[in-house]
């Protein structure tokens, strides 16, 4: 397979969760006279947001509710949908893919509680 070929669009098989999300959020009317483009940006003002909260929980010695989580991760499922992936299915593919990189990164800079 060629690599400019590599990307070619396939119909996308969305996710149920990804598919109720989406149908949810866009009865809400967050959608309303906005293109692709505009809904994205919107998305991760929104999933900015809302990390904010979660870090907010964090950093005060708490854990962050679970409703905070899915706060943050709804605007994602918004984004795959409108770049036509399904976000479940690349979070599967991501995190085995990340098994071989082990850890890396910012996360290092945090010393376990039990150290």
């Amino acid at each position: 397979m060629e690599a400019a070929n590599r990307y070619e669009y396939e119909e996308p098989d969305f996710s149920d969760v990804q598919v109720e999300v989406y149908c949810n959020v866009q009865r809400r009317g967050y959608f309303d006279g906005r293109v692709p483009r505009d809904i994205v940006k919107q998305q991760v003002l929104k999933a900015v947001e809302e990390l904010g909260e979660v870090a907010r929980h964090v950093f005060d010695g708490e854990m962050p509710p679970v409703s905070e989580l899915a706060d943050v991760v709804i605007p994602m499922f918004i984004i795959a949908h409108e770049i036509e992936r399904d976000l479940l299915t690349e979070v599967r593919r991501k995190s085995a893919a990340d098994v071989r990189r082990g850890v890396r990164g910012a996360v290092r800079l945090v010393e376990p509680d039990n150290a």
